[in-house]
């Protein structure tokens, strides 16, 4: 074995080889390494790394990783990026991931600055950055990815008072979308004000961000309590906390409102945070928690005009979701209103089910959990609809509200656009 006991010996030779016929080590001085989130970087200046190959991976290992990054070879090779492998015109891969062999294994490693190379049986040549390995690795992913959410109740929300944006500001500067962006991946909401109240303003403070989300309610819809379409919406009466568009497949991302007039009283819109919610129940009722992961829930939309029906939208999932590596929660997908016949569970299961869906209820109406604001003609509000639920209270008079849906991949394509992500 060929060990580097200091610093001194890597600062002297530029370049130490490491061959898997033996378990080499080396250690170096590594820099700054951000993690997949460059606003949420976790520093890990001036430490040493260690890198020696153990069996069909290579293992780095790095003051401020938990455990080593385990990089299997055929996971490398497969994931060079260099131009006979990767085209930079149309950042698409070029190798063929079936001409991948399991049983790949590098005839030489070595380090250059913070650059590890790699040459293959075939001399083929992959280069990767240590920023790039422990960004996008799985082991790397799953200890430095760290969440952009702050969750909240409603006392948390008003001491936290996110800063609104301005029309002006919002549609001149790029800062001003970066805000709120930022807001509405931070609490899960975000607002615009002095916006004129009119649809046509409204759509283009959200075009400011991506088109919106075209489905059966239109592209930009505006409504009264007239019954446009068959949904509670179309009332004055009390709506509890729920999220929009349980029964479609495209789930819609974000939840664009807009009042532009109201004469009359209530009309309070409910903000609830359904991610603080599920983690109190995560926390008190574990079992309840995974089942709510694992069951799969239906939902539906019937709409009928003049005692026809015109459309019927049906979908099955489940009413929680987590990230599959660090099993953060991802989604929350909840409406008692919109459920369809329970056929996916069995009987035997049934008890468990609905005591999980009880605790998560009460977690969700708990007063604390619940935030009222008044909308006023002006104000654009932006809702996560993955994460916040919203709902309002009962109303009288004459209230007129405008909005639209926003897919999730649009928004967050143009949160990694400006370095959000």
């Amino acid at each position: 074995m060929m060990v580097c006991r200091t610093l001194d010996f890597v600062k002297k030779f530029s370049r130490l080889r490491l061959f898997t016929s033996s378990n080499a080590i080396a250690m170096l001085s590594l820099s700054a390494v951000p993690t997949a989130r460059s606003l949420h970087a976790t520093s890990l200046r001036c430490c040493h790394l260690a890198i020696h190959s153990n069996g069909d991976c290579l293992e780095i290992n790095a003051v401020g990783l938990q455990q080593p990054l385990q990089l299997h070879y055929a996971w490398l090779r497969g994931h060079c990026y260099c131009d006979k492998c990767y085209s930079k015109a149309t950042y698409q891969k070029i190798f063929d991931l079936h001409c991948l062999s399991l049983f790949e294994k590098p005839v030489d490693i070595h380090l250059e600055d913070q650059n590890l190379s790699i040459k293959w049986t075939d001399g083929h040549q992959s280069l990767f950055h240590i920023d790039w390995l422990i960004k996008n690795s799985y082991s790397g992913y799953k200890q430095t990815s760290k969440k952009t959410e702050s969750y909240w109740n409603s006392n948390k929300i008003k001491e936290l008072n996110p800063e609104h944006v301005t029309f002006e500001k919002f549609m001149n500067t790029e800062c001003g979308v970066k805000l709120l962006l930022s807001n509405v991946l931070t609490y899960g909401i975000g607002m615009v004000e002095h916006v004129p109240a009119t649809l046509e303003a409204t759509q283009q403070v959200v075009e400011r961000i991506c088109p919106p989300q075209e489905n059966l309610f239109g592209k930009m819809w505006q409504f009264a309590t007239q019954p446009v379409h068959s949904d509670t919406a179309y009332s004055s009466v009390y709506l509890g906390a729920h999220t929009d568009g349980t029964y479609f497949e495209d789930c819609p991302g974000l939840q664009v409102f807009h009042c532009f007039h109201h004469e009359g009283k209530g009309g309070e819109t409910l903000l609830v945070d359904g991610f603080h919610a599920a983690e109190i129940v995560r926390t008190r009722k574990p079992d309840a928690f995974k089942f709510l992961c694992e069951a799969k829930v239906p939902a539906e939309f019937i709409d009928v005009v003049d005692g026809k029906m015109v459309d019927h939208m049906h979908c099955v999932d489940t009413i929680l979701k987590v990230d599959s590596v660090t099993k953060a929660l991802t989604r929350l997908r909840y409406n008692l209103y919109d459920l369809a016949p329970l056929n996916t569970t069995p009987p035997e299961q049934l008890p468990s089910f609905y005591s999980a869906l009880s605790s998560l209820t009460d977690a969700i109406r708990d007063p604390s959990s619940e935030h009222w604001m008044k909308l006023s003609p002006g104000t654009v509000l932006f809702i996560d609809n993955w994460r916040v639920m919203h709902g309002r209270a009962a109303f009288t008079g004459n209230r007129v509200m405008g909005g639209c849906y926003v897919g999730r991949d649009g928004y967050l394509s143009r949160a990694r656009v400006l370095g959000l992500l």
